[in-house]
């Protein structure tokens, strides 16, 4: 859900990828307790996991779609601004805290104001869907129909 479509996937897309990699790279560099380290890492890693199977411009496998993957991002929007305190190391890495804050906050905003619906992800996915090959019922999924194949010969299975 957003309040307004401002970003588009690709765009969005960019600040996953960023996110996930400042995450990581920040925590091994900054250093603290496992507990702080390990936040950066497993949170960094698990956005761009679901980045590269997302079903937008810079996904790799695309599989998730994009509106689910949104979801992700408002989960980890929260996981990252209140793991410092579930995890009780705001006093002794207080600068990973205040990182990991600011991200979730940004994360947060990015997701707002992103374009979940974008035409051209829904372009992508209608485009996705129409390569799988369609089966009529008789052939029990040996032939694709003559409609798929576009011969006017043959049974046609027509859609109402």
């Amino acid at each position: 859900m957003s309040v307004a479509k401002l970003v588009p996937a690709w765009l969005h897309g960019i600040g996953d990828y960023g996110a996930g990699l400042a995450l990581i790279i920040v925590a091994l560099i900054a250093g603290g307790t496992d507990e702080a380290v390990l936040t950066g890492v497993v949170l960094g890693a698990i956005l761009l996991a679901v980045s590269l199977v997302t079903r937008y411009p810079l996904g790799a496998v695309k599989a998730v779609p994009f509106p689910v993957h949104s979801a992700g991002d408002y989960l980890g929007a929260l996981l990252l601004i209140l793991a410092p305190f579930a995890l009780d190391f705001t006093d002794t890495d207080g600068g990973l805290a205040a990182f990991y804050i600011v991200v979730g906050a940004v994360v947060l905003l990015l997701s707002l104001v992103t374009d979940y619906q974008d035409p051209r992800i829904t372009v992508g996915e209608a485009a996705h869907e129409r390569q799988q090959p369609q089966f009529d019922d008789a052939s029990r999924g040996r032939t694709p129909t003559a409609a798929h194949m576009g011969s006017t010969s043959g049974r046609v299975r027509t859609r109402r």
